[in-house]
């Protein structure tokens, strides 16, 4: 098997799509670009703007989360259930609405988020 995006033969089963370790993000922006907009009435080309800022990179992914942590905090880790306090969305819905309070207060300001 190959990956659905490039020539790379380590790949993992994602939503029905073959991924390498490198092309994952392509699955990840979608729903990390999702779940920002289900919350913010924003443009996908601005959501898209704002995580490269928030992310500091051109493609984000679920693994980036740690680049989040000075905006909000995950809560604790619950060794029973092997996951962070806050679930995922939750998580990411908190860090970027003070990312935007923060570094895009007109933005912010514009969506009566201050």
């Amino acid at each position: 098997m190959e990956c659905s995006f490039c020539d790379s033969k380590e790949v993992v089963l994602s939503a029905g799509y073959r991924y390498c370790s490198k092309c994952l993000w392509r699955f990840d922006e979608t729903i990390i670009n999702s779940w920002i907009a289900m919350h913010f009435p924003l443009t996908l080309y601005r959501i898209v703007q704002l995580c490269r800022d928030l992310f500091g990179s051109e493609h984000y992914k679920l693994s980036d989360f740690h680049k989040l942590y000075q905006y909000a905090d995950r809560g604790p880790w619950l060794e029973k259930q092997r996951r962070f306090q806050i679930p995922q969305e939750q998580y990411l819905v908190a860090a970027f609405k003070q990312f935007l309070i923060k570094k895009h207060t007109p933005t912010a300001e514009k969506l009566d988020l201050c």
